[in-house]
């Protein structure tokens, strides 16, 4: 598959070069925004495409993005990981500090989309094309299907340089998605935590200063909600809430199909995560 301009690409897309023209220059009004709560508190701010265009975005994640390699310390949005992949490598340390990128992906702008894309080699004007495709307002959006694609690949350069510095150290270091752990035995300095923010700050992001937070082994450590001091778990709470559902579904007899699905996903999540869990089934 060769793609160098609109033509070739709306022959993928099976539509006509007018109508791709008219998703290039118009991409920006063909998104719906609205907010969701997060766990955490506060707004997330989402950025929807519209049918057309995430089919469009879809296949080139697909076809464009999905075939490019990641840092091997990325676990977020690759095909069988998870966070248990994720917090594995945290397992039994003397420290795990957490690090929150703020605003991960509107903090992407579309020239470093669009120098994402040249650096694949696509030529300049085609590149342009793509990146228009893939931003909201000039930004990587919340919602779109290959913003995680374009953000792994991006990070790439940010995922090399705190691996070689954790590497020199002999820590670990994974990101998944804007979730950045690193962990390690003996001790961690208040210097070696800034150093740390400071090749994030100078690869365009800004960590989050209010989920900043370093455990150490002496207290619950956890890496994407996941507890990791002597094995990767749920927390108690979880595990409790996981018992609770399975008693109620036991003695209650719970029907409805959407109650037995959500009990089902717990469930299977709660055995995927910790392997021998007294789930009862």
């Amino acid at each position: 598959m060769t793609l160098d301009s609109k033509v070739s690409l709306a022959n993928e897309l099976e539509i006509s070069e007018f109508e791709l023209s008219k998703y290039i220059f118009r991409a920006d009004y063909l998104y719906k925004r609205f907010s969701i709560p997060k766990k955490s508190g506060g707004q997330r701010h989402i950025s929807a495409p519209s049918r057309e265009l995430k089919r469009i975005q879809k296949w080139i994640s697909t076809n464009l993005l999905k075939s490019q390699p990641v840092h091997e310390a990325c676990t977020g949005y690759r095909v069988g990981m998870s966070i248990v992949d994720n917090a594995q490598p945290h397992v039994g340390k003397d420290f795990v500090l957490n690090a929150d990128i703020e605003d991960f992906f509107p903090s992407i702008n579309i020239d470093r989309v669009n120098s994402l894309f040249e650096s694949l080699g696509y030529e300049q004007k085609f590149a342009g094309y793509l990146s228009r495709l893939c931003t909201h307002d000039e930004l990587l959006p919340q919602g779109a299907p290959t913003s995680p694609d374009l953000a792994n690949l991006i990070c790439k350069s940010l995922d090399e340089r705190l691996s070689e510095f954790c590497l020199q150290r002999n820590w670990s270091y994974t990101r998944y998605c804007d979730d950045i752990t690193v962990s390690g035995n003996g001790h961690i300095s208040r210097s070696e935590i800034d150093a740390i923010c400071k090749i994030i700050s100078s690869e365009g992001f800004k960590v989050n200063d209010r989920k900043l937070r370093v455990a150490r082994k002496t207290t619950q450590q956890r890496v994407t909600g996941l507890v990791v001091n002597e094995r990767v778990n749920l927390p108690r709470r979880e595990r409790r809430r996981v018992r609770a559902m399975i008693h109620r579904k036991e003695t209650s007899g719970v029907t409805s199909k959407s109650a037995l699905n959500k009990i089902h996903g717990h469930v299977a999540f709660a055995k995927m995560v910790a392997l021998g869990l007294d789930t009862g089934e």
